[in-house]
């Protein structure tokens, strides 16, 4: 995935990417596909994952897979066409993620829902249908992000998508 030069920078400041990170080291920023020909998302989770544990905020999109970590070191990826979501890391610790992945495939045992309600993003459990604001969320970024890619697809493709409008 190539990150165009006027868009937010990955890292999760909100500057522009060439006033952010375009000019630091490729193992300071999230993966590229220049840099990483074969980017898994396993290899991203593992990657978010490490920025949780530094407590470093960084906002990671991977094709319909959105990926962020806060300052606190939570880390979580949501999916954007059936608004799924799975935290990958808590408190700054790395969370097992239920993932399977192939060439052709991607499985992911699924524990949340999510949904953005009054600028925040909201998720809720499919297990005890517990409701949370996850409050150190970049919603702003997440949002854009999420409106890009479905924006990408055509009108009936999403209209067969289970969305959280």
């Amino acid at each position: 995935m190539k990150i165009g030069r006027n868009e937010v920078c990955p890292c999760g400041s909100g500057k522009k990417y060439k006033r952010c990170c375009a000019g630091k080291k490729a193992a300071e920023t999230a993966p590229t596909a220049k840099a990483e020909e074969n980017i898994t998302l396993g290899r991203v989770i593992e990657l978010m994952q490490k920025f949780a544990r530094q407590q470093r905020p960084m906002v990671q999109q991977v094709g319909v897979f959105l990926l962020y970590t806060d300052g606190a070191g939570d880390g979580w990826v949501l999916e954007v066409t059936e608004s799924d979501c799975v935290r990958i890391a808590a408190g700054g610790n790395s969370v097992d993620v239920p993932l399977e992945e192939d060439g052709e495939r991607i499985v992911i045992d699924w524990s949340h829902s999510f949904s953005f309600v009054d600028k925040k993003l909201q998720i809720r459990s499919y297990t005890d249908k517990k409701v949370e604001i996850l409050d150190r969320a970049p919603v702003q970024q997440l949002f854009a992000a999420r409106r890009k890619t479905l924006k990408k697809m055509s009108p009936e493709l999403r209209e067969q998508l289970h969305l959280n409008r």
